[in-house]
């Protein structure tokens, strides 16, 4: 048995492995999948890092610590620029008053979303939809 102050690390892992696997099973089931396919391949990578991560701190092993900085720094970053994509998204396939500045979108979370390729990808999708919406009068906005 792992000591007791691991309990909420295993626990963090646990809950991290599971939403990666989310990912990829989202991915997996989306219409063209070469699109999305780095996404996939980093959850899946995030997913065995936590899953290993885990099983270290369950053994107590010597590796348990460095490991938990490695999945923790990835599961952050990964979570700070998804936070800022969905903020985004949410703009873009959400009703918004019609003085709303779509623009504001393509600085917002540059910072979060610039260092991972996968991120960067789906940040241009997003920027494209946002430059379409926002050079869009607001009659053409609801006809998507």
């Amino acid at each position: 048995m792992w000591p007791p102050k691991f309990s909420d690390a295993i626990d963090a892992c646990n809950v991290a492995r599971r939403r990666c696997e989310r990912v990829v099973t989202a991915g997996l089931a989306q219409p063209d999948v070469n699109t999305v396919a780095s996404v996939i391949v980093t959850a899946r990578d995030c997913a065995r890092i936590a899953t290993l991560t885990s099983q270290m701190l369950e053994r107590g092993s010597k590796y348990a610590y460095p490991l938990c900085e490695v999945c923790a720094r990835a599961c952050e970053e990964l979570a700070k620029a998804l936070d800022k994509l969905e903020t985004i998204l949410q703009h873009t396939q959400g009703d918004n008053p019609t003085d709303f500045d779509y623009r504001f979108n393509l600085g917002y979370g540059r910072a979060f979303t610039a260092d991972h390729p996968v991120i960067v990808r789906l940040r241009e999708m997003l920027d494209r939809e946002t430059l379409r919406l926002a050079d869009a009068g607001p009659d053409l906005r609801k006809t998507r």
